[in-house]
């Protein structure tokens, strides 16, 4: 499968669109920050700082955390109230446990950005929650640079912690994106093509072991129309042109939403694979084949 370098576009997808990845998310930025923690001395000194409730020692329990890097607003001075999932004191979650109980609560975060890092990580951020994920990872990366390998087992486990969530980062924003209640790629895609498309059967199965979502079946659409793989690389470099609103700006508003999307998918991509050593994840639904 063909690695994809990822551009970000957009502010984040709405938060009805966002439904299925963000209790994956909130689980990421929760072992980002322990991680953060564990590699100093149990206060975490850059991701998600502010956050230090006299309860646990000057640092946030999980739902503290969620709680307090909530976005404002009028409707909600302290952001949009997290669900209690029972996590309680916890350290050590159980990843899909947990995100599954968010889900079902109906969590989605929307994140301060302000508050997840220093002002200095900040500066010359784009506007998207695609390089917010990458500013946070570029901070985990280092973290996981000044750790002495090999890993202690509790670091070790926290690592692996970290990576499950970022693969459910992933499989949950293709499932947001693809399934029909969240998402509209495929009709707007067979919009873009003028056909319909053939999907795999059966459908995948992703990671939270109860969303399933369609794949699409390349070399039977090739076959049916002669010439959909340019096509569709087509639609995706437009998708991919950071300068998309000026050099084309029906296709911007028409296609905004999948714009949105299709880079969270390559951002979490990419950041997946980097926290495998670049192992590359399988299931993409943006993705060419090589």
């Amino acid at each position: 499968m063909m690695f994809v370098p990822f551009v970000f576009l957009l502010l984040a997808p709405l938060a009805a669109a966002n439904a299925l990845a963000g209790p994956w998310q909130m689980m990421w930025l929760w072992y980002a920050y322990e991680l953060d923690a564990a590699a100093n001395g149990g206060i975490p000194t850059t991701i998600a700082v502010g956050c230090q409730p006299a309860s646990n020692n000057g640092r946030c329990y999980f739902k503290d955390l969620a709680q307090w890097v909530q976005l404002k607003s009028r409707k909600n001075p302290a952001g949009v109230p997290v669900p209690d999932v029972g996590v309680g004191t916890d350290l050590t979650p159980d990843i899909t446990d947990t995100a599954n109980k968010l889900r079902a609560a109906k969590y989605n975060g929307n994140w301060d950005r302000a508050k997840l890092l220093p002002a200095s990580r900040l500066s010359g951020l784009g506007t998207t929650f695609g390089a917010l994920f990458t500013a946070i990872h570029n901070s985990v990366q280092d973290i996981r640079g000044t750790l002495e390998r090999p890993l202690t087992a509790d670091l070790q486990d926290m690592e692996d912690r970290l990576k499950l969530a970022m693969q459910g980062v992933h499989e949950m924003r293709i499932a947001d994106m693809a399934i029909s209640n969240a998402g509209a790629f495929y009709t707007e895609l067979e919009g873009f093509l003028g056909y319909t498309l053939i999907k795999k059967t059966p459908q995948r199965l992703a990671i939270d072991g109860t969303t399933l979502y369609d794949e699409l079946d390349h070399d039977a659409n090739e076959a049916a129309h002669p010439g959909y793989k340019a096509a569709y690389a087509g639609f995706l470099a437009k998708c991919e042109d950071p300068n998309i609103r000026t050099n084309d700006n029906s296709f911007f508003k028409k296609y905004r939403d999948i714009l949105g999307h299709h880079n969270a998918i390559i951002a979490s991509q990419a950041i997946e694979s980097a926290l495998h050593e670049f192992r590359t994840p399988t299931g993409d639904l943006c993705v060419l084949p090589v």
